[in-house]
């Protein structure tokens, strides 16, 4: 019966023991990854699939992408965003959330995100009218109201190095999202989406110490 518990045990335990070993030995190989920082202005508008340009309703994001891969033709990563926008008569919100990342890169320089998903939090503040009832005045009064929501991200990005034309590790890119937030009035509106557009630069906060593929 002991053996038996033991051996059971040793099945559960074998699988971490080998991940643990093998993340060990991408340590050895590598001990400091490739970090990049991000920063890129927005426009978030109010639509589920394609961008509407005939308003803006302007953004921030700021970033930090962390690769796990050292080569540049298949590049894996994951990142983490703080982003801000206002979306006027509605609300401004603040997001905090993680992505991952599969991005294939060329030679020439351009990089394609073919797949990015991810999710995570908004503190949304309503720019809508909203009214309480005041017990002591005994009428309405206007407040505002704020909102803890989850946030689901999903899309691609297109980026391309300056690296050739400048001499500099600095890369520009266009992103293109489909974030779906929620819950933002629990009677009427359940969940929102946005397709937001992301342009900006991104550049190494330190690079890995063995040369790159």
């Amino acid at each position: 019966m002991t053996e038996l518990i033991i051996f059971t045990c040793m099945k559960k335990i074998l699988p971490f023991l080998f991940l643990f070993c093998f993340f060990q030995l991408i340590g050895q190989e590598e001990t400091k990854p490739r970090l990049d920082v991000t920063a890129a202005l927005g426009h978030y508008s109010l639509s589920l699939l394609s961008p509407q340009l005939g308003t803006l309703h302007p953004g921030v994001k700021l970033g930090v992408d962390y690769r796990w891969t050292k080569g540049t033709k298949h590049q894996f990563t994951q990142s983490a965003n703080l982003a801000y926008f206002y979306h006027r008569h509605f609300q401004k919100a603040t997001q905090l959330y993680s992505e991952i990342a599969y991005k294939y890169g060329f030679k020439n320089g351009l990089s394609l995100t073919l797949v990015s998903i991810g999710g995570g939090y908004v503190l949304s503040s309503s720019d809508l009218d909203s009214f309480v009832w005041n017990e002591a005045t005994q009428s309405y009064a206007s407040t505002n109201k704020t909102n803890n929501n989850w946030l689901i991200t999903l899309g691609s990005s297109v980026a391309y190095s300056l690296n050739k034309i400048i001499q500099k590790d600095i890369s520009v890119f266009l992103d293109y999202r489909i974030q779906i937030q929620g819950v933002v009035i629990q009677e009427t509106v359940p969940v929102i989406a946005y397709a937001p557009l992301h342009v900006g630069v991104s550049f190494p906060l330190y690079k890995s110490i063995k040369n790159e593929e």
